[in-house]
Formats: structure tokens, sequence, C-alpha cells
């Protein structure tokens, strides 16, 4: 049964002069589908009296926005909805209709295998990152052989990781596990390191990732410090590197990161490294560190069927503790363009606003990050951009946390980077955030090239001692524009190995307000 009628009534307070009350006759999955719809602009559903079943305020309605609610209303209405009776006096003036609103579209698209990593381009700069940081990372219980679902799409590479645990340093040395983001391969990677510390001792086995690995060992060159590095590694008997297409090669490293390499395989120490590109893609890698990476196996791993994929997502939200409607899952998660990486994203998320005290369902918290307004493909005004030009973070008051950030725009884009600053400021705001700190640097990138923005976003980040980021996309017609969702990919694990956080916001997402909810939430 979908919703049977409606009626917007005025309810105006002396904050809002705008606000309405929307009355509703239907079941509650019918309201849940409206509020996904509306986002932000509704608060929670209220049982009312008949012959309306539901009641939930509009904030700051205006003529065009009514429109959408009744475009939204009608979209989850089949057939469509009659709205109830107004008296000749209410009669509503006539608008001309707006585009039909619909979801942005959350995700990026599946990060497709070039046919070679951008490695040259990693060699231009070592990163430069904080004292003090472990060059492991912690091993994760949850993500056991247990808890992995086996199937046509990875059981090679389950089998062969096994066989790993089982007898470390020999047929399978190095073992490399490669395929697209969310096919499971940092899960498996973690699980041969349980498997394997429950067998030796959990210090011996070394879990790190290649843009950790390599800046750990470029810090401590620049320290002279190497020699604490290689006795950790002299002591480690496995070395497990997630995202080695990663690893950054200067001066500072490489000489030192082929002979660790090498000396591990030499004393058949185990080896297992994962990456998003295949073999032959990583051999400019290989050849920089005197690496024979075919020496060993190869296992490449498959997207389950959507069957599969459903059972993992639903899994993974229900141990999380979020319930959402069946039919949101289907709509928002069960996609050829969507990754478990991408909903793992999304849960961190929802957690995080209920964390920042954004109570309500997570529905209703899901809604918020996904509602697209009318108008937001519409180009910025020259207006919009004059107000933005003088806009400055305030700086931390005394108590207050002393946030350092920077800023990455494509080139010619510095009046769309205000822009982006402000609607962050505001963002924070609706969360309860005072944004304010030191916005350390201010730097542009040229969208035009294709390989090593990365490493220079993490360069900039480590030389400035920076606890955030936020980039704003490649700009439209760009040659990295078609490779966007390879860049975000490549930004968001380079940084979290710097322990940096990322708020990313795409260019067409410029006036889009739910792009920098998420931005936000992603980085407080």
């Amino acid at each position: 049964m979908a919703i049977e009628q409606w009626e917007i009534r005025p309810a105006p307070t002396s904050r809002d002069s705008q606000r309405h009350l929307l009355l509703v006759k239907g079941k509650m999955t019918d309201i849940q589908r409206l509020i996904m719809k509306l986002g932000a602009l509704c608060g929670r559903p209220r049982k009312t009296e008949p012959p309306f079943d539901y009641s939930l305020y509009l904030k700051e309605l205006s003529p065009i926005m009514r429109t959408n609610v009744e475009n939204a209303i009608k979209t989850v209405s089949s057939p469509p909805a009659s709205p109830a009776p107004l008296s000749p006096s209410k009669s509503k003036p006539t608008i001309p209709e707006p585009p039909r609103p619909k979801l942005e579209p959350i995700f990026t698209q599946e990060t497709q295998i070039p046919q070679q990593p951008p490695v040259s381009a990693a060699r231009e700069t070592a990163v430069n990152v904080r004292s003090n940081k472990q060059i492991g990372i912690s091993l994760n219980p949850q993500w056991s052989f247990q808890s992995l679902m086996v199937g046509p799409f990875n059981r090679f590479a389950h089998a062969a990781s096994t066989s790993v645990v089982e007898n470390p340093g020999s047929m399978y040395n190095p073992l490399l596990l490669f395929g697209t983001p969310g096919t499971g391969k940092s899960h498996l990677l973690n699980a041969i390191g349980l498997g394997i510390s429950k067998k030796i001792s959990q210090e011996n086995v070394i879990l790190t990732s290649g843009a950790r690995l390599a800046a750990r060992v470029s810090e401590a060159g620049a320290s002279r410090s190497l020699d604490e590095i290689e006795s950790l590694l002299g002591k480690a008997q496995v070395l497990l590197v997630d995202d080695i297409h990663l690893l950054f090669l200067s001066e500072m490293n490489e000489s030192f990161l082929s002979k660790m390499f090498n000396t591990f395989l030499d004393k058949n120490k185990q080896v297992v490294l994962t990456s998003v590109y295949p073999p032959k893609a990583l051999e400019s890698l290989g050849n920089s560190l005197k690496l024979q990476l075919d020496q060993g196996w190869s296992v490449d791993l498959k997207l389950p069927n959507p069957a599969i994929y459903q059972n993992l997502v639903q899994r993974l939200l229900s141990l999380e503790g979020l319930e959402i409607p069946e039919y949101a899952v289907q709509d928002i998660f069960i996609k050829p363009s969507v990754s478990l990486s991408e909903v793992a994203l999304y849960v961190k998320r929802l957690k995080q606003m209920k964390n920042l005290g954004r109570g309500g369902t997570a529905t209703e918290r899901l809604g918020m990050l996904m509602v697209e307004d009318p108008g937001s493909k519409d180009p910025l005004a020259e207006e919009e951009l004059s107000q933005a030009r003088s806009f400055r973070f305030l700086p931390s008051s005394s108590g207050s946390p002393a946030r350092k950030f920077g800023f990455f725009y494509p080139k010619e884009s510095e009046p769309q980077k205000q822009w982006m600053a402000t609607q962050l400021s505001q963002a924070a705001g609706s969360l309860g955030i005072r944004f304010t700190g030191e916005e350390v640097f201010s730097q542009e990138y040229d969208s035009n090239q294709t390989q090593g923005i990365p490493f220079q976003v993490g360069e900039l980040c480590g030389r400035h001692q920076v606890e955030m980021v936020f980039v704003l996309g490649p700009s439209p017609r760009s040659e990295l524009k078609s490779r966007e969702g390879e860049l975000l990919h490549a930004l968001r694990h380079i940084l979290e190995s710097l322990e940096v956080r990322l708020g990313w916001v795409g260019y067409s997402q410029l006036k889009t307000p739910s792009a920098y909810l998420k931005a936000v939430v992603d980085v407080f």
C-alpha cells in the first residue's frame, strides 16, 4: 500500500517562518522511503490523529522546495497519492516545476585496473611524516578466516592463504593477492596474520601498508635511525604489506626497501602482498626493488555474485548494529558500482554522525548523507563566488583543539575552493561543530596530470604536519576526471597510512550540501 493521502499545513515558529507540517496517511515503510528522499528537510515522523497516520515537520519550506516535496511524494506513491482537499483561501500559487529531485550517487565507480600503476611518478618525492609513528598496523581480530565468506570468487586465494599459515616461507612466497577494491584482499591479509600469530609470537608478524612502509623508512633515513627499523624487521618472520602498489620510492628509501624484501625471501621468511594491479603492471616496481614477484604465487580475487554480495552487506550492517530497511539496502548498496569498501565507509559515517549527536534512526542519518537539493547541479553564480572570497576560518580559541589543515584543488579553481571552505564551515555548524583552526596550506594541482597526484597530497600533508586535508576533485573535462575513482582510492589509502584524515568533495558536488556533510563527518 502506498501513501493514500497527504496534506501540507503552515506551522511557522519565531525561528522558522517557513516551517510546515506534512500529514500523511500510509504505512511506516512508505514514510521511511519518503524521509530517505527528503533528508535533512524533514523531522522525525510522529503518530497523529485520523484521517492521517503520521505527521512530520518540514523546515524552511520555500515554494520551490514545496514542489520538491510534492514530487518526492509522487515518486513514493503508486498509484500517485492525492492531496487532501484544501479550502479556496489556501490555494497554492502556480510555481514552475523544477527538475525532479534525485538521490546523489554516493559511491565512486569501482576502480578499474589500469595497465600500469603510477610507480614512476611515485619516485619524485618522499613523503615526510610526523615522528614517533610505528611501521606496523595492529591486526584486526574480527578479520579472521572464520568471518570470511568463501566462494568461487575467492576460493583459490583462500586456499593459498591457508597454505601460507600452515607452511609459511615455502611454496607461496611471496604471495600476491590482487583484485579490485572491496574483494576482500585486506581481510585475507589480516586473516593470514592472525593465523600465523597463533603459531608464533605476534611480535614476529608485521602488518603494514605500502605507503606506510615507505613513509616510515624515509622518515628513519632522514633522522638517521634506519638501524631501529632494520632491527625490528630482522626479528620478524612474516611481512604482510597491503596495497604494495602505493609503495612510493625515493632515493631515501629504495635501497633499504630492496634489501629488506630480498633478505626476507632469501631467508625463507614469508612475504604476502596485496594490490589492485595484476603482477604484470607491477613489473616496474619489482625491477626497482630487484624483486621477482613471479617467483612466488599470484592469485586474483573476483567480485561475488549479487546474492552473495547482498548477504555480505547485510552481515556488515548487522555486525555494526545498524537497522536499515531492505528496500534501502537494495536501492543504495546493491549496485555493481558499490564495493564493500564503500559500504564500510558509510557504516563508519553513520556511526560518527551518531557520536556527533545526530540522533534518529540509521535510515534518517543515511538520508541526510544522500539527499541532493534542486539546483545542486547548476554552476556557481558569480555572486556566490564573490561572497566566498573573503571567507577565513577563525583561529582555535583557548581550550579548543588546535586543528591544522590544508586544501588541494584544481588549477584556476581558487574561487571554487573558497566556496568549498564556506560550505564546509556551514556543514560543520549543522552538526554542532565549531570549525576553527589554522589553514596551513592551499595548493592547486594539475588535473590534466594523470599520475602522482596522491603522492603530492601526501607529501604536502607530511611537510606541513596537518591532521586533515580537504580535496576538491578534478575539474570537468580534465584528463584526471575519467580516473576520479582511482584517484580517490589512492588518496584514501595513502593518507590513512600517514594518519591524515581526508575530506573529499567532487567538482560536480560544489552545490550539494550532503557532499560537505560527508566531508566533515570523515574528518571530525
